[in-house]
């Protein structure tokens, strides 16, 4: 009997000693599996895994038309983005307005930063309330990479498609001879009555223009400013203006793409502007007249030019269709033709035959 209650307790004794070195190994295994050697930090729950999104960076180089020009990130760039990201507090939606800087996108997150903590982020306006100073400085860091001259053509035909605009690329060379001309040429601003027509935009550094190579002014600062000769000499190497000639001497271009919300022209007729200067160019703008919606335009179809340099305008005009509602604004579509020289006589006419009065000449 003695010799049986011994065995049961040493067989006993042994079953306990292998249970309890299956726990103190299966333990062992699993402090081995949480525990990162390199960090030398144990990765329980509590810890949140490091971000490490891919970065798309952004910067805006007209505002008004909101022109973007991508940044490319090296892979350490967007090592440098990650740390300072994963770090970033937000206060709660504020009121205020941003100014477009940068667009930063990262993981499921959409930052639009201008030059403070008030930020866009998402559909919400907000502040950086921690990380701001390092981002700040990780942002002007990559901006020196720009070379902040650009030229851009307008495309109208896609204002309701998100891109409405193209970059016409130009070298560094030629980028930098026009920063250098803009900065050092006087710019004497000269107050007169003048459209410019639309359809190329000039961008350099804080400025930004619309341009027509037959019209040395641009517009600057609520004034004109006539650019700088050795600019136009550049610009001729990338765009052409689409000018015609007639037999009588008479050069033109026609604008069909005018912005429609300018109420000078709220009178149906012919405006007549000039720089008022020798050999300046000369520009008629055909107007509608006042709409009580958008909907309306106005364009030149046709143009016809005797040998004595008398013009005739065919134009056509588009309204509503029957069962369209346009918006409730009021509108002022015009269209508008530009001439090297005064025409000898000038007739403006609707599809109708119906002529267009001369207002201010």
């Amino acid at each position: 009997m003695i010799d049986n209650k011994k065995k049961n307790i040493g067989f006993f004794i042994i079953v306990i000693t292998i249970l309890l070195l299956i726990v103190v190994i299966t333990g062992v295994v699993f402090l081995l599996k949480k525990v990162d050697y390199k960090k030398g930090i144990i990765d329980d729950n509590k810890v949140e895994e490091k971000n490490n999104c891919d970065i798309s960076l952004s910067y805006y180089v007209d505002t008004y038309y909101l022109f973007e020009n991508e940044i490319e990130l090296t892979d350490e760039d967007e090592k440098k983005f990650n740390e300072v990201l994963e770090n970033l507090e937000f206060s709660e939606p504020i009121e205020g307005m941003n100014r477009f800087k940068y667009h930063l996108k990262y993981c499921d997150t959409e930052l639009i930063i201008g030059d403070d903590k008030t930020i866009t982020k998402g559909n919400d306006n907000v502040e950086i309330v921690k990380g701001y100073e390092e981002l700040a400085n990780l942002l002007e860091e990559q901006e020196k990479k720009i070379n902040k001259v650009f030229l851009y053509e307008i495309d109208l035909t896609k204002q309701d498609e998100s891109e409405i605009y193209k970059e016409i690329e130009m070298t560094d060379e030629d980028k930098n001879k026009i920063k250098e001309l803009w900065n050092n040429q006087e710019k004497n601003i000269e107050y007169i009555d003048l459209s410019i027509l639309f359809g190329k935009r000039l961008v350099i550094e804080e400025d930004s223009f619309d341009i027509s190579l037959s019209n040395p002014y641009v517009y600057y600062k609520d004034g004109y400013v006539r650019l700088d000769d050795g600019i136009i000499e550049i610009l001729k190497k990338y765009i052409t203006d689409s000018s015609v000639d007639t037999a009588s001497g008479l050069k033109y271009t026609i604008n069909n793409d005018m912005d429609s919300m300018d109420s000078k022209y709220s009178d149906r007729g012919v405006y007549y502007d000039t720089l008022n200067k020798p050999n300046s160019p000369h520009y008629y703008t055909i107007a509608s007249g006042t709409k009580g919606s958008s909907g309306y335009s106005i364009a030149i179809d046709k143009v016809n030019i005797d040998k004595d340099g008398n013009v005739e305008i065919l134009v056509k005009e588009e309204s509503l269709k029957e069962g369209e509602i346009g918006m409730t604004v009021l509108t002022y579509p015009v269209c508008q033709i530009e001439f090297n020289m005064l025409p000898k006589s000038i007739v403006v006419k609707d599809e109708k035959g119906e002529e267009f009065k001369h207002l201010n000449f």
